[in-house]
Order: C-alpha cells, then sequence, then structure tokens
C-alpha cells in the first residue's frame, strides 16, 4: 500500500497501490503505458484478492456503512513522477478499482498483436480522476465497511513497523477551532517517499 486514506466520519480505510506508466516507441510514436506483468505488482493483487475475499460486506443497516460497490483497494496509474514540493495537486492519473483491474487483466483491449498486455490511456475504457477519487474518498463512498477497519489497521500498523513505506492521509468529521490541518502519523514513523 503506498497511500492510506482514513476516514473518520465513515471509518473507512481507502488503500491506493501507485504504478507508474512508462514511455514506449512503436516507431516515430511514442506512448505511456503500464505493463501488469511484474511479480511485485501480481504479489500486491493477490494480498489485496484475499482481503477482498475475506471480508465480504459485513450486514449493517447503519446508513454512514452504505458503500458503492464496496471497493477499497484501488490501483492509480500515473506518469513518471516529476516532485513538486510546493504542488498540493495529487498527481495526474487514473484510478482503477481492484475489480476493474482483474476485469481489465482478462481483456483483450489491452493486449497488443503479440499478447503483452499495456495498460495505456486509451485502451483502459473508464477510470476515477482525480477530483471525482477525492469526493468519493471524503463523502464515505467507496472504502472499507464499518467492522473491517479494526484488520486493515493491524495491517498497517504492521507495515510500519517493518519499515516500509506509507503515506497516510485522515479526515476528521470536524476539525477542533484550533486546529489548522488534519492529523498525520507522526512524522518520525513514515517515510513520505512514494
Amino acid at each position: 500500500m503506498d497511500l492510506i486514506h482514513y476516514n473518520h466520519q465513515y471509518r473507512s480505510f481507502v488503500s491506493v497501490q501507485y504504478k507508474r506508466m512508462s514511455k514506449e516507441e512503436n516507431g516515430d510514436k511514442v506512448t505511456l503505458g503500464f505493463r501488469p506483468t511484474d511479480k511485485q505488482f501480481r504479489k500486491e493483487l493477490l494480498r489485496m484478492k484475499a482481503f477482498a475475499a475475506k471480508h465480504q460486506k459485513l450486514q449493517s443497516t447503519d446508513p454512514n456503512d452504505y458503500r458503492l460497490g464496496g471497493e477499497a483497494f484501488y490501483f492509480k496509474i500515473c506518469g513518471s513522477i516529476i516532485l513538486q514540493p510546493e504542488s498540493t495537486r495529487p498527481l495526474a492519473g487514473m484510478h482503477v478499482p481492484l475489480s476493474l483491474m482483474e476485469s481489465l487483466l482478462q481483456a483483450d483491449s489491452i493486449k497488443g498483436p503479440k499478447g503483452g498486455m499495456r495498460i495505456t490511456w486509451d485502451n483502459v475504457g473508464r477510470y476515477i480522476g482525480n477530483d471525482l477519487f477525492v469526493q468519493l474518498v471524503q463523502d464515505g463512498w467507496i472504502g472499507t465497511h464499518l467492522g473491517q477497519e479494526a484488520e486493515l489497521s493491524e495491517i498497517i500498523q504492521r507495515s510500519l513497523e517493518a519499515d516500509h513505506s506509507a503515506i497516510i492521509a485522515v479526515q476528521h468529521a470536524e476539525l477542533d477551532e484550533t486546529q489548522d490541518e488534519p492529523e498525520v502519523a507522526d512524522h518520525d514513523e513514515l517515510d513520505y517517499s512514494i
């Protein structure tokens, strides 16, 4: 997990795994694309699928537990990262829910003439852009359900204890008037690299 959003009001986690598109030349045409074939991608995909399978939606009558499709795991496919320390804008890219990624991996649309897979802006079809993604997270429309946050919290804690890099964004239901920004875990615990 590269980025984890937590929404206090809806007690919801959303996990984002970043994937970088690389340039490929075909004659005089250059395109950006991500090849979903490396071992690390497969490990991440299997880990997400295992959590999702184990934690099907719990029965709840709490309206705050309603989610659109129950997706908590997303891939963000973006171009090469150029460091802009002053920028507050998210990286341009495509948010692809886990279930859509699984469909893409079975689809002919991302396969080339020799059978290789490559996800590009042109062949992915639909994706969630930055503005919509932020709105869905902020309003609790996507993410884990009530009762699932305890196990995901443990996974995050184990990841931090193992010195894995992570960025955690926390949204409080209401900010204290004396507090200018939402809390983020102590900076000594996190490595802010992606």
